[in-house]
C-alpha cells in the first residue's frame, strides 16, 4: 500500500509506541502530526526524526475544544486526515 502524502494524526506520538508509530508512518512517506499533551521537547524531536514530514500539537483529548482546535489545524494545514 502506498501512504506516499497521506496525513495521519498519532496521538500520544511523542513518546513510546506512539513514537515508533509516528516514525514508522514517516518511513512511508506519510506526513505525520504528532499529538502531545505535556512532552514538547520529546514530540520536536519525533518531528525533527520523521524521514518525509510533519507537525507537532499539544491537544488534551479528553477536552472536546482542544480536539476540535487540533482538528481545524490539521485541516487548515493539509486539508484534513
Amino acid at each position: 500500500m502506498d501512504l506516499t502524502n497521506k496525513v495521519v494524526l498519532v496521538t500520544g506520538g511523542s513518546r513510546g509506541l506512539g513514537k515508533e508509530i509516528a516514525l514508522a508512518f514517516g518511513r512511508e512517506g506519510c506526513n505525520v502530526v504528532v499529538n502531545y499533551r505535556d512532552s514538547y521537547e520529546e514530540a520536536e524531536e519525533v518531528v525533527r526524526d520523521l524521514q518525509y514530514g510533519g507537525m507537532r500539537i499539544k491537544c488534551d483529548v479528553s477536552n472536546v475544544n482542544e480536539v476540535r482546535d487540533m482538528f481545524e489545524l490539521i485541516t487548515d494545514t493539509y486539508d484534513g486526515l
